[in-house]
């Protein structure tokens, strides 16, 4: 889990325009939910805003197609949960049976929405590595808070109610490095209360994510490993000048696939780069082959290298 500028995406046109007349009508639906005689079991709702076709892409490009908490690629693989964070439906309370009243009022809430893959939002019986059970894990209807809950707005009121105070992650708000640390086998440790209540609701140390972690640890140890040998290379005073920018563009490639790891798609590979810099000086580059990785040059017609 890291932290996302929510202000970096554009709030989806879905919840400026329907979303804010829909929570209107939602505030005033649940008003007379609370005031009904009798009142009835469950408050029912037609939500359309938040499940519209432009709040999934601006969740998407604000978590580049990864699990806000997980941080696991969903896009290809799985559909997408739209998560609300204070859960619209209703909340698990600690020790209780049935679900107490939730958010309804936040459900086309931009601040409220995160993108979550399956394993962390829906309730499955998971292997935990740390504890080395099989329990059921996954955010659901849970959100645990110190203190009392947000109260529900009122119809009509210009002012919103005071914001409980949430024992989970919120990765556009909290930096998720203050609350958990990784071990190097790829287990998640908190390092507060907050951190404690976001691994075990949000299944963060279920088998299969720490095994890719453990995968992903292992790469980058790899890939430093692989740098620091070609740098040694590189220093020799001897070596061949073209081999030296041949092995200079692979350290290059090699730190691009490093930052691919926690920026993947955003960043321009080093060898597109360099084609860039070779074309502008001596023509255009040859085709790259997806088998057999990025083009290489001999030097320039005017027996340089670019």
């Amino acid at each position: 889990m890291i932290r996302v500028d929510r202000s970096s995406v554009v709030v989806p046109l879905s919840l400026t325009k329907t979303g804010a007349s829909e929570e209107k009508a939602i505030v005033l639906a649940y008003d007379g939910y609370f005031n009904a005689n009798p009142r009835p079991k469950n408050f029912t709702f037609t939500f359309r805003a938040y499940k519209k076709a432009d709040v999934k892409r601006a969740l998407g490009q604000l978590f580049r197609g990864k699990c806000a908490y997980c941080e696991s690629r969903y896009a290809g693989t799985q559909p997408m949960d739209v998560e609300h964070w204070r859960p619209k439906g209703g909340v698990q309370e600690p020790g209780q049976q049935g679900l107490a009243e939730g958010y309804p009022w936040l459900a086309a809430r931009w601040t409220n929405l995160l993108p979550s893959c399956i394993d962390c939002n829906r309730p499955r019986v998971q292997h935990d590595e740390l504890t080395n059970l099989d329990e059921t894990l996954g955010k659901a209807n849970q959100f645990p808070v110190v203190g009392p809950r947000m109260q529900r707005p009122l119809p009509g009121s210009t002012t919103q109610p005071v914001e409980d105070n949430p024992l989970l992650i919120d990765p556009t708000v909290d930096d998720p490095s203050l609350h958990i640390r990784f071990r190097d086998d790829g287990v998640a440790m908190a390092l507060t209360d907050k951190g404690t209540q976001s691994i075990r609701i949000y299944a963060l140390n279920r088998a299969e994510l720490v095994f890719e972690r453990l995968g992903v640890a292992r790469l980058v140890e790899q890939r430093l490993e692989l740098i620091e040998r070609l740098a040694i290379v590189i220093a020799d005073p001897q070596l061949n000048q073209q081999l030296k920018l041949d092995l200079q563009d692979l350290v290059a490639h090699e730190i691009n696939a490093l930052l691919e790891l926690t920026e993947p798609h955003q960043r321009t590979p080093p060898w597109r780069a360099s084609s860039s810099r070779r074309a502008r000086r001596c023509g255009p580059p040859p085709r790259p082959s997806p088998s057999c990785g990025p083009p290489t040059w001999a030097t320039c017609s005017d027996g340089s290298a670019a």
